[in-house]
């Protein structure tokens, strides 16, 4: 018996059930098809899989198909394609008169590729990222998302990013791997997890079982995936028309019927802010270990004191899904928030250097107004400076007035009685620039409430939960003066 599907990575894995099938009932099993090397250690002895048929196997192959007589010769080509309102699996099972299963193909490896890390035997748990589509599809796409940010964020978790593609876009903070099919089979088996396009590669990492993200736009997760069998979380956004994909009547990719083929689907419009949510629920979910993390529960058991290189590097994974677009760090001291579309204002020569990045904008913001026109930054961040104000609303005011109306305006700044009582118990000398004895959440929600022409939102705080620190993320509209 012989059973062919050419093409599509994904397409052809899905094969599999039905190739163990077909090896119950026949003595042996052609499979013809693109990619044999996605079956290497297959274990049936009585399944043969090839990537060619010889002249007289095409011409028996092609005239069964025009006969439409299946007793030699299985063509999957275009399966589910015909029947887009169905799984995948089930579309192919019923091409091939195969009862119905609910099960994920199997992949088989070698002890060499189980072992297999890109990094070394020793590396660091580290997340697979594929983004590269392959289908000139708005909806087979994302958009929407820092991935600088999403980078980052998996790096101060502890992970190392890999990226998977022909041509990856370029991502600060992620590095890029070339392979064949059974090395991007062992890499992403060895990845503590997966965030990726509906293709081939996410196709694997679920057979696989990793934890994984993946991204849906007019395609139905429900076709593609087994939800009771699923690792990980499907991401899509409502759309009036959501599975638009499914409703082509010659099986044929349709186009976005609200955008056409030109814009931004609904569906395939995320935000930053929505991935990272959806990383730590994938983490809990599955109980993803964390290097840094476990590293930071063992030094607590052992009483050793955690070492942070800057404040920021503190609350970072915090706040870093709020600094989306073109923003600012004031009196940053050396670690901006972001490397990317971030401009650092500090003095010349900042009192405090806790990183290597350069002063972008050199003002002495204490006394001087900043030199950048009103309405500037969508985003515009501070860590410990606005407790050296004595005037606190002036300094709120004029980072207020750099903001874009709508902006995050995210403040990280001490709460005073608590940053005194750690001196106290550390050792540590108080800072003499600090000059607000009831600086805290409450005094800034006053400072706040006291200036005219804004409303705000609070769309995150946090009141020292990392020792005495208190963090506050606010959307900030400008009202029109009357």
């Amino acid at each position: 018996m012989y059973l062919i599907r050419k093409r599509a990575l994904g397409d052809v894995l899905w094969v599999e059930p039905v190739i163990k099938q077909f090896a119950e009932r026949y003595s042996r099993v052609i499979v013809y098809t693109k990619y044999p090397e996605l079956f290497l250690h297959y274990p049936l002895p009585n399944v043969v899989f090839r990537n060619s048929l010889n002249l007289l196997e095409k011409i028996a192959w092609k005239l069964s198909v025009f006969f439409s007589i299946s007793y030699f010769f299985v063509d999957l080509e275009r399966a589910y394609e015909k029947k887009p309102t169905i799984h995948l699996l089930s579309a192919n099972q019923q091409k091939a008169g195969l009862p119905g299963t609910t099960e994920y193909p199997r992949i088989h490896l070698s002890p060499q590729e189980s072992a297999f890390r890109p990094g070394g035997k020793d590396e660091s748990p580290y997340v697979i990222l594929h983004l590269e589509s392959f289908s000139d599809k708005n909806y087979r796409k994302v958009y929407g998302v820092d991935w600088d940010i999403v980078a980052h964020y998996l790096n101060d978790l502890g992970f190392t990013v890999y990226q998977l593609g022909k041509q990856p876009q370029k991502i600060a903070g992620t590095q890029s791997l070339k392979t064949d099919i059974r090395q991007m089979i062992s890499v992403i088996h060895g990845a503590s997890f997966f965030i990726g396009l509906d293709s081939g590669p996410s196709h694997i990492a679920a057979s696989l079982g990793i934890p994984s993200l993946i991204f849906f736009g007019a395609v139905n997760p429900e076709l593609r995936h087994f939800r009771q069998l699923f690792k990980g979380r499907f991401l899509q956004q409502p759309c009036e028309f959501a599975g638009c994909y499914h409703r082509s009547p010659d099986g044929h990719e349709v186009s976005c019927r609200l955008v056409g083929d030109l814009g931004i689907p609904k569906c395939s419009l995320h935000t930053t802010e929505y991935v990272l949510n959806n990383i730590d629920l994938l983490i809990t979910d599955y109980k993803i270990p964390m290097i840094k993390k476990l590293v930071r529960k063992i030094k607590n058991k052992l009483g050793i004191k955690e070492l942070y290189p800057s404040e920021t590097s503190k609350v970072r994974h915090w706040v870093i899904g709020f600094c989306n677009g073109y923003g600012c760090d004031i009196g940053f001291g050396g670690d901006k928030i972001k490397k990317e579309n971030c401009v650092g204002i500090d003095y010349a020569s900042p009192y405090a250097y806790t990183g290597k990045d350069k002063v972008d904008i050199a003002c002495d913001v204490m006394n001087e107004k900043i030199p950048v026109d009103d309405n500037t930054f969508d985003y515009v961040y501070t860590s410990h400076l606005i407790e050296d104000f004595r005037d606190t609303r002036a300094a709120l005011e004029e980072f207020i007035r750099i903001l874009k109306t709508g902006g995050n305006l995210i403040l990280v700044f001490p709460d005073q009685p608590k940053y005194e009582e750690h001196c106290i118990r550390t050792g540590q000398p108080l800072n003499q620039y600090h000059v607000h004895k009831d600086m805290g959440l409450k005094f800034m929600h006053e400072r706040l409430r006291e200036i005219p022409g804004i409303r705000y939102e609070s769309l995150f705080e946090k009141d020292r939960e990392i020792d005495y620190n208190v963090v506050m993320v606010l959307k900030i509209n400008k009202v029109a003066k009357q």
